[in-house]
């Protein structure tokens, strides 16, 4: 028996995930904060919670050990999934509250969800357990207007890489980032109705939707199980599944 555990589980790549991976043999549980229009025998639960409540998440995770001690489950997965463009605008533009919130959404929640993850199941000799934290090309690649957004995805690679290092001695586990590829999804109308003046690459997103180069969720997220399925990755790695 296989778990994921997936965040931003209500739309767009999330959505996505939580139908691919119930429909390839996963039991899922599927974090958001808005509801959930999809139904499988596999999906154990979708919990609503707005996990920028950081408190929330030690709870939610009482519930989730609750769940997983009634199965016995060989591996278990965590994907780090929810995440948000935040404003588009020059760093001196940015409210503090909208800095803070990309940061938070991003970087913040992924690093405390991971935290009660492995202090759950690092000590289960007998699972083999995961963290993919999904990324975005924007990690490494700088865009005018997105602070907020490239920063948190660069932290949230090195913090991969970070785990990896810490468990380095640990045959039962493994970090990974994922970039998806630019999706078809709400974020992506987001950046395209941001202004020229905010993002100055706001011409090429609008180019890929009319030239039909944008990738479906569903796409990506086969991709993703794939990946998950081969388990031929070092331990710490960040894969573009552009390069696949």
């Amino acid at each position: 028996m296989k778990l994921a555990i997936i965040t931003g589980g209500s739309r767009g790549i999330g959505k996505a995930l939580v139908r691919t991976f119930c429909e390839n043999g996963f039991f899922v549980i599927s974090i958001a904060r808005r509801a959930l229009d999809y139904n499988h025998k596999n999906l154990i639960s979708h919990f609503r919670e707005d996990l920028t409540h950081l408190e929330t998440i030690d709870k939610l995770f009482v519930q989730i050990e609750r769940i997983v001690s009634k199965n016995q489950y060989q591996k278990i997965i965590l994907i780090n999934n929810a995440g948000i463009i935040g404003d588009i605008k020059k760093v001196e533009n940015l409210s503090n509250d909208a800095i803070s919130k990309t940061i938070q959404i991003n970087l913040t929640v992924p690093m405390v969800m991971s935290s009660c993850f492995l202090s759950l199941f690092k000590n289960k000799s007998d699972i083999i357990y995961r963290i993919i934290n999904i990324s975005s090309g924007a990690s490494n690649s700088p865009y005018y207007g997105w602070s907020g957004y490239c920063s948190s995805k660069a932290g949230l690679e090195m913090f991969s890489k970070v785990l990896a290092k810490e468990e380095i001695n640990n045959k039962n586990f493994k970090s990974l980032c994922i970039k998806p590829g630019v999706v078809d999804t709400d974020m992506q109308s987001e950046i395209r109705a941001a202004s020229e003046n905010d993002f100055k690459d706001v011409d090429r997103f609008i180019k890929l939707k009319k030239k039909n180069q944008l990738y479906s969720p569903d796409f990506s997220a086969k991709k993703i199980l794939e990946i998950d399925q081969k388990d031929d990755y070092l331990s710490g790695v960040s894969i573009d599944i552009r390069d696949l």
